[in-house]
Parts: structure tokens; C-alpha cells; sequence
């Protein structure tokens, strides 16, 4: 275990006392300056292994802090209390559970704790915890104080009788022995003695107020654990509290429009607790525990998901290991002066070093996870035993689930409302710095699979680097925009959040986090963002069957579970969802997706001496409308959370998972179903125009696809030069690089041959039609992509594909990145990005004898890889 002594020279008053636990650790060397880097640091020295006292002994009393440092203070509290003594099995339970939670720590590789005093028992040392009377000599707290670990920081004047733990009997017991709350806070207070001999422990030692920016992690952390731990080891031996207070300590149910590192009190249960603007849910009014929980103890429920996240186990690795070269999180000492940004860098270095993701990515899923979690609790249950029909039971979870968004989101989501009229509405959205907000999309009963964009504009480029999106149950999300600079536009920079399968029959629930990469750096932020949906159709398709039933998506129901599933099996299951879509959409054809409606500008066209009298030359717009499978062959998808990379790479995944070797059949079968059907392809062209267009052509180019491989035009009867001019009939609504949306007119016509005769003029149809399309800056030439460096690119891959530290590692050492220098640091590359330093190897079987290739291989030639096997 790791056994880190405090720095003596930290301390205000003298050396530690013979009696002091400090005399039974190994000293260990913090080295000054540790400095955290993405490739390399710098590791703290690993002390003794294992603990020194392994034991806990409970005393019953209170804990005396008026003696001077030279005192024995294990001999001054021989004398137990006797007057209100507890019944034996009680503190025979206690004692159980401490040293029951003492071994979970040591086999964790947690440190020692910093506890005093060291007493000598039968069975050897022991660590002394008092049960004591509240308000008796040091049993200090208010009513509702179930315990309290006094370390450095406690007594200003009497820093010699520091670092010592005890329980309030009044709120740890009951009737029936120790409570839920007595068992999670001997825990909490447990981790409290153990940060307080860690690295971290001594850098905020020495900001001993707690109205600190790190409240969210010294208490957050010992929350989650406690939580943990006393659900693994001692389930069974308590009364949950199903009330609203309870429920509110036991999940971290916090408001999360506040920023994650918020100290005050922002989380408002029972009858004395208001919420801010006076809104009340009906667990509140039915209150157990009427205290108010400040939000950085119920900060808890984001360790508790940063765990679930990356560990099949519950282990909380990510806090502390025994690997010098891998430091956790309490390994590292915070660096520079106490703030919010310093420990939100801390955490996101921390973060990335023991699981491979940074805060952004981290945080974003973890908000859209909870936001569907609600808790199981008094009220629910109330609420289900009432209701009788199915109606009633999906109103009783429709009730939870709005009460349970009040609390995350005080101030309310925004909702959303799309339908054919209406492809797209702005709201404007202001999120304050390391939080999130929430977005409905209601429902719109579209025929077969859509498509939900989220766009924004601006002038300042991070904003839209910063602001992520995620469906809210599932990993499909974007983290940070991918702006692309538009000179001479409304602003300067634009970005998309695109492509989330969406089953326009349910009302989904979206959230947008505002993180960014560099998280320090983060900032509120109040801006405009376009929600849209694609679309097209024409009258033609009108009797078009499109099996609803076969496109929709997994329901997003609240979980009503505690535990959220780990990061991989959100990825995996993600990835099985949209699998399962597309071998449904081998059959489906939607006008509801994004490539449905393809936008393009052609400026460098032939020029011709009558544009658009004729044919469609010059310079000029062309729109295609497509029916389309929802998913089939679309790896555009939004199924890996990062960078435009990672959505494509997720995308490919979702594709292997079900692909196999019927693709060539089943695209000649998708080929054939659209050549039956009149108007599945609609080709559109009209004179060049420019943002800030609406208005209407009659000349434009408009060509229809007609059942048995027939194509015709928008003509007219030829003219006196012989030719036939056009005559479709477009009207541009809007066109802005969020959207373009218009309709069209076409009366179809062909000419039929006529043996050596000349062709005949035939009239055959006439085709009205919308169509709406989604971010057409995309296709605008324009538009200049903000270039990424290389190891963004890679870092947005390797979350894509849940690879770990050490392979993303791996892979750097075997140069499978570019924009490295010879020692290992990141290169000169900067935005202008890179390539692979070497060709990626064949995908065949040579590929497995390749040095260091195996898991590239896995990545880019699974299928052949597999083969080798």
C-alpha cells in the first residue's frame, strides 16, 4: 500500500508526539514541482505496501482535545463511557464493519488512514474510532452530524489533536443497530482519514477553509465511495431510506445546471428547502429528511459514474495504484493556486492518465446517463402500486421522471416541436461553465427512421468546440463541435452536431454540456442552437409504404437502478442498437434522413451563352432528394462520441457488427426496390444563389425517377430553335447554413422515339414536392474545416473505440500517430494536423506477424485479423 508521510515542514505547530500514528508509517517523498503530462510525468515514490495497524477498535466517548501534544492520549481515555452506552452487538457491529471496510481498502491499494490515536489491543494495534454523544467534549456537530473525521484543518488552536474520527451514536444508531447512514459514514469518514495521506491530501492541507473549489472532490469522492462499498459489503443489514432525503444522499441527486465544481448549497430537499423560483416535486413535499445537502457531498453520483464507467468492477482504481508509472487521482498533487480551473485540470489529466478520457467526454455521458436514472424511492413506488392500466403505470414513470428532471435541471428543459411545416426551431440556450441543460424533442409521427441535427454559429470558435450533445440513455453523442470558419456570413464559424437516430413516434430527451477539452478553459456560454429535422417527399412517393414498425428505435425509459453500466457495455450496447436498425433498414426506405436532401454549389461550371434556358450550365445550385435506407451503409452516424473521426470510426463498428457477407446482395436488392417505385430520386438545378436567398425559378432543371428505370424532365414542347426549354418551378423558402428548405413544381415530360421520324413530344405527370436539408454549409466550398492536430484525431479514435491507456500507448511507442518527436513528446504539428507516419499494414494475414501491430490490425482490418485466428 502506499504509505506517503506528511511533510513536516507543511505543519504549523511541532513534530508529531511518540503517541501519534504518524510514528507507525514508513516516510515516503513527495517530490516538489510533480508535473502531470499527456505522455509522460513524473511518478510519486511508493511507500510500505501494506498497512501498518490493520485493525479498528471502537471506543465509546468522546475524544478529548484539551490535552497538549506531549499527552498520551490513548492512556488520558481509558475510561469508556458507561452512562448511555449503547447495546455490545452495536458496537461489536461497528467494529465489524471497519475492519471489514478496512480490508476492502487495503486489497483496493488504498493508503493508510490518518487516524489517531494507536491503541494496543488483544489483537494488536488499532486505529481508535469514538462513538460518542453529540455535543459532549469533542463530539461536535449539528442535529443531523452523523459523523465527522477532524483531520489537519480541524482545530486552528489544537492542531496536535487532529486526525481523529468519530460517530454520533443518536444519529448512527437505531433500535435496530447501525443504520444505513451509520454504516456509509464510517466509510466516508474512513476516506477522509485516507485522502489526508495521499499527495492531493497534503497539496489542499494547506487551504484549510472549506468553502474551497475542491469541495466537490474531497467530499464527492468519499460519498461515492462510502455509497459503494456499503452496498458490496453490507447489504442486508440495513433499512434503505426510501424518502426524498435519503434518495437525494444516496444517488448524488444534485441540479446539474450549476457547474461541477459548485460549493454552495444548490440541492434543496424536504419540507425547509425551497427550490430556487419556488419549485417544489412531490418527493420534497413528502419529505423524510428535511436537510438541505450542499452540492459538492452530492457531487458523488459523478465518481460513482466515473467508476461504473471504466471498471467492470468496483474497485476505483482510477483513485490509487500501486503502478508508479500510472499514478490515480490522489496520487497527483493539484499544481498552481487554488481554483476551480486548477482542479477541473487536475481531474482531467488524472482522468486521462487511468482511463483514456477526458472530463468533456466523461462528464457529457455521464449527464445524459443520469438524467434517465431516476432513482427508486417511497413516492415512485406509491405511484406504481395506484396505477392500474398500462396508461396509468406510463404516467406514474412520465411523473417521476419530470420530478427527477427538476431536480437535475431547476430552471427546465427546453422543448422542441418539428414536424413537416415546421423542419427546424432556435432556442437560445445559456449554460454556465462545467454544466449542462436539457432539450425535448417531442413527438412528430414521421413515416420510418429520422434524423435529429443540432447547429450552431458563432463568432468565437471554442464556444462551439466547448458545447457537446448526447441523446440522453445511450452513448450516442457529439463531444465538442467540429466548427469550420465561413468568411462574409452571419458569424464566423460554424458547427454541427448531426445525425442522431431518432424515433419520431417517442419524445426524446436530449442534453447539451458545455466542457471543453481543455476544461480550465471553459467559460459560461449563451448561444443560439438550431434544432432540425431532414426531410423530403414528393407526390409521386404518396403511396409509398414505409414500415414504421421496423425503424424504431429502442425506447429510452428511465432505469429506476441505481447502478448505470459500465462505458464499454453503453458503447457495445449502443452499437448492438443500431446493428439491429440497420439489418431492420435493409427493407425500410425513409425520406427523413440526412442523406436524403444533398445540397452542392457548382461555381466552376462550363459557360454557356443561355444559362438555364436550355440546360442547366453555368454556374448553378444542384439539390438532390433520395430515398434512403435509415442506416443501411451510412457510416456518417452518430454512434461514436468525439470528433468527426470518432463518429466515423463508431459508425464502421456499428456497420461490422452486422454486416457480414450479404452486402453485395443486399444493396442489389435495395437498388432494386427503388427502381420500382416513381419519384425515389429527384434531381434539382437552378441558378447559382447565395445565403440570405428566397425567391423562385421557373427555368430550373428538375429530373424524376419513374418505376422500370424511366427518368423524366421537366420540359417543354420544343420551341422554334427546336429545343425544349425548361420549365421546373423551385422556390427556395430559406437558405441560411443552418438550412435550406423549398418546394418544387415539375410537369414531367419525355420525348419517344419515332422510328426515323422525329422524336415525338410526350407529356406525362406533373410532381410537386418539399424538401429541408440540414446544414448545407458542409457541402459549401467555402466552408474551411478548423484542422485538428494529429493526437486530437487519434485521442477522438481511441474514445470511439474504448481503448485503453496503455494501447493508446502502445500504439504511440510503435509510431502509429504522427506528430511526435523523437523523445516521445507531442510534435510541431499543431492544427495543421498530420498523417500516419507509416502505411497502415495490409489487411491479411501478415498483418498479425507485424512487431507491435496486433491491435492496430484489430482496428483497421478486423474482419481479415479474425481470419488468422
Amino acid at each position: 500500500m502506499r504509505g506517503v508521510d506528511h511533510n513536516p515542514a507543511s505543519r504549523k505547530s511541532g513534530s508529531p508526539g511518540p503517541g501519534s500514528a504518524w510514528a507507525l508509517l514508513l516516510p515516503g517523498l513527495l517530490l516538489p514541482g510533480l508535473l502531470l503530462m499527456v505522455i509522460s510525468w513524473q511518478a510519486p515514490a511508493l511507500a510500505e505496501e501494506s498497512w501498518m495497524v490493520e485493525r479498528f477498535e471502537v471506543f465509546v466517548g468522546s475524544p478529548i482535545t484539551e490535552y497538549g501534544e506531549d499527552t498520551d492520549l490513548a492512556a488520558a481515555e481509558e475510561t469508556e463511557d458507561s452512562t448511555n452506552r449503547p447495546p455490545a452487538a452495536a458496537i461489536e457491529e461497528l467494529e465489524r464493519a471497519l475492519n471489514e471496510v478496512g480490508v476492502w481498502l487495503r486489497e483496493n491499494d488504498f493508503p493508510a488512514p490518518a487516524i489517531r490515536p494507536i491503541v494496543q489491543t488483544p489483537s494488536g494495534p488499532a486505529y481508535r474510532v469514538y462513538l460518542c454523544r453529540r455535543g459532549v467534549g469533542g463530539c461536535r456537530g449539528s442535529a443531523s452530524t452523523i459523523g465527522t473525521y477532524a483531520g489537519y484543518c480541524a482545530d486552528e488552536q489544537n492542531r496536535y489533536r487532529s486526525e481523529y474520527l468519530y460517530l454520533v451514536q443518536e444519529n448512527a444508531l437505531d433500535s435496530t443497530g447501525v443504520n444505513h447512514q451509520g454504516y456509509q459514514t464510517l466509510v466516508h469518514e474512513l476516506m477522509h482519514a485516507i485522502l489526508a495521506n495521499t499527495p492531493y491530501g497534503f497539496a489542499i492541507a494547506e487551504h484549510c477553509s472549506r468553502n474551497t473549489p475542491w469541495f466537490w472532490i474531497s467530499e464527492g469522492i468519499p460519498d461515492a465511495v462510502g455509497n459503494d462499498v456499503r452496498e458490496a459489503l453490507w447489504a442486508g443489514r440495513y433499512q434503505p431510506n426510501r424518502g426524498a432525503g435519503g434518495v437525494a444522499k444516496d444517488y448524488g441527486a444534485r441540479r446539474y445546471d450549476v457547474p461541477l465544481p459548485a460549493r454552495k448549497n444548490v440541492d434543496k430537499f424536504g419540507e425547509t428547502c425551497e427550490y430556487p423560483d419556488g419549485a417544489r416535486t412531490e418527493e420534497a413535499a413528502a419529505a423524510e429528511d428535511e436537510t438541505c445537502l450542499a452540492a459538492g457531498y452530492l457531487t458523488s453520483s459523478f465518481w460513482h459514474y466515473v467508476e461504473r464507467a471504466h471498471d467492470a468492477g468496483m474497485t476505483y482504481s482510477y483513485l490509487v495504484t500501486r503502478d508508479p508509472d500510472k499514478p490515480g487521482l490522489l496520487d497527483i498533487p493539484p499544481e498552481g493556486a487554488q481554483s476551480w480551473t486548477r482542479d477541473v485540470r487536475w481531474a482531467n489529466e488524472g482522468l486521462r492518465n487511468r482511463t483514456g478520457h477526458r472530463l468533456d467526454f466523461l462528464y457529457s455521458l455521464f449527464i445524459a446517463d443520469f438524467a434517465l436514472r431516476v432513482p427508486p424511492s417511497n413516492a415512485h413506488d406509491r405511484r406504481m402500486a395506484e396505477a392500474n392500466t398500462d396508461a396509468e403505470k406510463a404516467a406514474a414513470v412520465a411523473t417521476s421522471l419530470r420530478n427527477w428532471l427538476r431536480i437535475l435541471f431547476p430552471s427546465g428543459c427546453k422543448e422542441i416541436d418539428l414536424n413537416l411545416q415546421t423542419t427546424h426551431q432556435t432556442v437560445t440556450l445559456t449554460i454556465e461553465p462545467m454544466a449542462a441543460t436539457c432539450i425535448w424533442v417531442n413527438e412528430f409521427n414521421l413515416p420510418g427512421l429520422s434524423q435529429i441535427s443540432f447547429l450552431a454559429g458563432n463568432d468565437d470558435r471554442t464556444l462551439l468546440e466547448d458545447i457537446s450533445v448526447v441523446r440522453a440513455g445511450s452513448s450516442i453523442g457529439v463531444i465538442g463541435g467540429e466548427p469550420v470558419a465561413l468568411p462574409d456570413r452571419q458569424y464566423d464559424y460554424y458547427a454541427a452536431w448531426k445525425g442522431f437516430l431518432h424515433d419520431s413516434t417517442e419524445r426524446t430527451l436530449y442534453v447539451v454540456t458545455n466542457v471543453a477539452r481543455n476544461p480550465g478553459r471553459t467559460v459560461e456560454r449563451t448561444f443560439d442552437l438550431v434544432v432540425t429535422l431532414p426531410t423530403m417527399g414528393n407526390s409521386a412517393l404518396a403511396t409509398v409504404p414505409v414500415p414504421t414498425s421496423r425503424t424504431a428505435l429502442p425506447k429510452q425509459e428511465p432505469t429506476f437502478k441505481r447502478r448505470s453500466k459500465t462505458l464499454n457495455q453503453q458503447r457495445s450496447e449502443t452499437q448492438d442498437d443500431i446493428a439491429r436498425q440497420m439489418k431492420q433498414d435493409k427493407d425500410s426506405l425513409t425520406a427523413n434522413v440526412d442523406s436524403a436532401v444533398e445540397v452542392s454549389r457548382s461555381t466552376r461550371e462550363r459557360d454557356c451563352v443561355e444559362p438555364f434556358r436550355y440546360d442547366a450550365c453555368g454556374p448553378h445550385m444542384l439539390i438532390s432528394l433520395n430515398l434512403r435506407p435509415g442506416t443501411w451503409a451510412m457510416p456518417s452516424q452518430t454512434t461514436g462520441a468525439g470528433g468527426q473521426a470518432a463518429q466515423f470510426m463508431g459508425g464502421l463498428q456499428a456497420m461490422s457488427r452486422q454486416i457480414g457477407t450479404d452486402v453485395g446482395q443486399t444493396m442489389e436488392n435495395i437498388v432494386a426496390r427503388l427502381e420500382g417505385i416513381d419519384g425515389s430520386s429527384v434531381g434539382i438545378s437552378f441558378p447559382l444563389i447565395d445565403y440570405g436567398f428566397a425567391g423562385s425559378f421557373d427555368n430550373a432543371s428538375i429530373n424524376v425517377s419513374m418505376a422500370g428505370g424511366k427518368r423524366l424532365s421537366a420540359i417543354g414542347p420544343a420551341d422554334e430553335t427546336g429545343r425544349s426549354p425548361l420549365r421546373g418551378q423551385v422556390t427556395i423558402e430559406e437558405y441560411s447554413p443552418f438550412v435550406i428548405r423549398g418546394r418544387f413544381v415539375a410537369s414531367l415530360a419525355e420525348w419517344l422515339p419515332n422510328g426515323d421520324d422525329p422524336p415525338i413530344f410526350q407529356p406525362r405527370t406533373t410532381v410537386s414536392g418539399y424538401f429541408s436539408s440540414v446544414a448545407p454549409f458542409q457541402e459549401d466550398e467555402r466552408a474551411r474545416p478548423v484542422e485538428k492536430s494529429i493526437e486530437e484525431v487519434a485521442e477522438d479514435v481511441a474514445q470511439s473505440f474504448g481503448l485503453s491507456p496503455d494501447v493508446m500507448e502502445m500504439l504511440e511507442d510503435a509510431g502509429a500517430f504522427s506528430g511526435q518527436n523523437s523523445a516521445g513528446d507531442p510534435g510541431q504539428s499543431g492544427e495543421a494536423g498530420g498523417a500516419v507516419d507509416e502505411a497502415p499494414p495490409e489487411c491479411d494475414c501478415s498483418c498479425q506477424a507485424e512487431p507491435d501491430a496486433t491491435t492496430f490490425c484489430r482496428l483497421v482490418c478486423d474482419l481479415e485479423y479474425e481470419a488468422c485466428l
